[in-house]
């Protein structure tokens, strides 16, 4: 779980780590203001099984363009990534084109992981 670069707003974050931990997934809280580029250490270090972005910060459109071909480089090869929030909006086209999943609301978080192995791959 970790909010985009510059992005300090955390509650939002936090609410969804502990949907995730009240669902039974172990949660690495990585928090505010991640660089991209860490991210991706961490991914290649960890192979977490799902990234989990927290978008409450504003971006331009060239911003949320970068930031979707950062993650799609450097993040998405090792691992799925799903992204929601309040700024998810000016997001949302640059992440769905480049397989970055899109929550909408807490709640599609919520269902998303009673379904977990589906959206994984694993049908455990």
């Amino acid at each position: 779980m970790a909010c985009l670069p510059n992005d300090h707003h955390e509650l939002g974050a936090w609410i969804a780590a502990y949907q995730c931990v009240m669902n039974g997934c172990q949660v690495i809280y990585l928090g505010a203001d991640m660089p991209v580029k860490e991210l991706g250490a961490f991914c290649t270090l960890t192979h977490p099984n799902l990234i989990i972005l927290s978008c409450t910060g504003n971006f331009t459109e060239d911003q949320a363009k970068s930031l979707a071909m950062e993650y799609v480089q450097t993040v998405l090869p090792i691992c799925p990534v799903w992204a929601g929030g309040a700024a998810i909006n000016t997001m949302r086209d640059y992440f769905l084109e480049n397989g970055i999943e899109v929550l909408d609301s807490l709640n599609a978080l919520e269902d998303r992981l009673k379904r977990l192995p589906y959206f994984l791959g694993k049908n455990s």
